[in-house]
């Protein structure tokens, strides 16, 4: 025995209403400091404060005090900050 309608016409469709977009909490829209520039490409690449860190060479207390502005990195730090947010731009 066949069945009487086809299958696809006893499927109900759900709309749903498309949900505005919105930013995490702190997401740095529009960066301006290096600490910003430095929460933006961790918070894209979905990476936590100590992955960062642990990638860096340095603590995640570090990586919260660049981001909040507490302090700022030294030279040395700086370039690998650069070259982090670099690489992040560059694989995007």
């Amino acid at each position: 025995m066949g069945l009487r309608y086809p299958l696809h016409t006893s499927i109900k469709y759900v709309v749903c209403a498309a949900r505005p977009f919105t930013y995490a909490d702190g997401y740095p829209v529009h960066p301006e400091t290096i600490g910003e520039h430095l929460r933006k490409k961790r918070m894209d690449s979905r990476l936590m404060q100590s992955e960062v860190a642990d990638i860096i060479g340095v603590s995640a207390e570090s990586i919260w005090n660049w981001e909040h502005g507490k302090t700022k990195p030294s030279k040395k730090n700086l370039e690998i900050i650069n070259a982090f947010v670099t690489a992040s731009l560059n694989s995007q």
